[in-house]
């Protein structure tokens, strides 16, 4: 068929214009499929990430209650050694009495000298060493200011 005013009025090719159509349902499908999985993988995200919050939180919780825990046996550990301190041997009370002090220095090398500096007299003492180390006794003792070989 012509036109007589010089336009070309034949039907378009059906077989480009499936290949068009084909072409352009095919993109358009690409499209939608890639915004869904966009769409799918942003609340997956989100999910996960509200996830790791609350795991974060919960172990926040479980960090402070832990350091509570600990804070209070600290303190009452502390209460009974200064109730240990001031009791003596059968929990006896100590208070006012004077105890014996010790002074460890170093004499030379590896040699340390271990001294009662309490002025008091020390009875019945028993001084030990790591087995790694070299014990040597005192060549004498003194008790009460007298030397006793």
């Amino acid at each position: 068929m012509q036109a007589t005013d010089g336009l070309d009025m034949r039907p378009p090719s059906t077989a480009a214009d499936i290949g068009t159509t084909v072409g352009t349902v095919v993109a358009l499908l690409g499209v939608l499929w890639t915004v869904g999985h966009s769409l799918r993988s942003e609340r997956l995200t989100r999910a996960g990430q509200e996830l790791e919050r609350d795991q974060a939180e919960a172990t926040a919780m479980r960090s402070e209650a832990a350091a509570r825990l600990t804070e209070e046996y600290t303190r009452r550990v502390v209460e009974a050694l200064e109730t240990m301190a001031s009791q003596g041997p059968a929990g006896i009370a100590t208070e006012g009495v004077r105890r014996l002090t010790w002074s460890l220095t170093n004499q030379s090398g590896d040699t340390y000298l271990l001294s009662n500096t309490s002025g008091l007299a020390a009875e019945e003492v028993t001084v030990s060493a790591h087995e790694s180390m070299i014990f040597r006794p005192p060549e004498t003792t003194m008790l009460g200011g007298q030397a006793r070989h």
